[in-house]
């Protein structure tokens, strides 16, 4: 299968990777980052099967763009250990 996202909108990735280098503040790659976690779990491609039965349905509201509680998770766990890699400071503050 097929582990390509759709990523509707790259512009917020550049915009944001722009705003950190002007204002020299770190930058977490959650577009990637998520990309990676989302083939990963095999959710790529989008079955659109949002029910809680599967699998984008227990991570994904049926938005695809929100998260159900396991969804959520795992994307703060992204999130932490990316503080933590990146060295940011607020990385410091992360119990697990």
């Amino acid at each position: 299968g097929s582990t390509a996202v759709n990523i509707r909108n790259p512009y917020f990735t550049t915009a944001t990777n722009d705003a950190g280098a002007a204002n020299n503040v770190p930058v977490i790659d959650l577009g990637a980052l998520s990309v990676a976690l989302y083939n990963s779990l095999g959710l790529c491609p989008n079955s659109a099967d949002y029910t809680s039965n599967s699998k984008v349905g227990q991570f994904f509201c049926q938005d695809h763009t929100h998260f159900e509680l396991a969804g959520a998770k795992q994307i703060a766990q992204v999130i932490a250990k990316a503080l933590k890699d990146q060295g940011i400071g607020l990385g410091a503050y992360v119990l697990n």
